[in-house]
């Protein structure tokens, strides 16, 4: 297998755009760029091109915290979303607009895909304003736990059979060479192994994440985790044997569900005590 490299120490938190558009139209460029200029002052990103471009371009840049789609003459307009949502963070904000007036379709890209809306052509400044304005400025309801990253965990029967070598490179194949954002937990607190196989400081938030002493919250786990790339991060916990700590009850649970947010793969690499 491949040997994972040393990280660079790139930073865990890059400054992501905030409002990003990808359209199909001279037309609902224009209408976007007139309605949300005045609402995204700084941040706000509109292109040209289709939801191609619109993967294309998330594998290279940040995700950011709003992105607007055009689905307009997809012929298979869920497959390619499905394929997106792959590509971009669990947490971002989809809007989603086309030129196909189906409630069947609406549905399934609210239900199954996670989207926060779907519009359809002509787009207006009214529609912007009721439709497109809450989801910019955050009072619109987050979609649900259907666009929550994967939960893979790795344990073995005993220690030594391997179990922490298949989730480091499962992990690096997920967040490197497949350029999803995915990041792995090693759960060994006292014996863990993956700061010094990528070639990083040990540290021990994860104990205070255990303890309830840090807050679990997405937008705090990117101040805390360690970047291994921009789309590869790594959580752990290290304490000296015979160093206890308390266990807040239901902390674990609390946490893989904050990292579904925003990872979409999340690899666990769990002792078998």
């Amino acid at each position: 297998s491949r040997s994972t490299p040393a990280a660079s120490s790139p930073r865990a938190r890059t400054d992501r755009i905030s409002v990003c558009a990808f359209v199909t139209d001279a037309v609902t460029e224009a209408v976007l760029r007139d309605g949300l200029t005045d609402l995204v002052p700084e941040g706000l990103d509109i292109r040209r091109g289709s939801v191609r471009a619109v993967i294309a371009a998330m594998m290279r840049m940040p995700t950011p915290e709003v992105l607007i789609v055009d689905i307009s003459g997809q012929d298979r307009p869920l497959q390619i979303l499905l394929e997106l949502c792959d590509v971009i963070q669990p947490m971002t904000r989809l809007m989603v607009i086309g030129d196909m007036d189906d409630v069947n379709l609406y549905r399934e890209i609210i239900r199954n895909i996670g989207a926060i809306d779907y519009i359809f052509k002509p787009i207006t400044l009214e529609m912007i304003g009721r439709q497109l304005a809450p989801l910019v400025t955050q009072q619109s309801v987050v979609g649900d736990s259907s666009r929550g990253g994967r939960v893979i965990a790795i344990t073995g029967s005993r220690g030594g059979v391997g179990a922490s070598l298949i989730a480091a490179t499962l992990a690096w194949h997920l967040g490197v060479d497949s350029n999803r954002h995915a990041i792995l937990v090693d759960a060994d607190i006292h014996t863990g192994i993956m700061p010094e196989l990528f070639g990083l400081q040990s540290n021990a938030p994860l104990t205070d994440l255990f303890q309830g002493i840090t807050p679990i919250a997405p937008d705090f786990l990117e101040e805390i985790v360690q970047p291994v790339n921009s789309k590869f991060h790594l959580l752990s916990g290290n304490l000296p044997y015979g160093h206890t700590f308390s266990y807040a009850t239901g902390s674990a649970l609390s946490l893989i569900e904050a990292l579904r947010l925003r990872y979409n793969f999340v690899v666990l690499d769990v002792p078998f005590l």
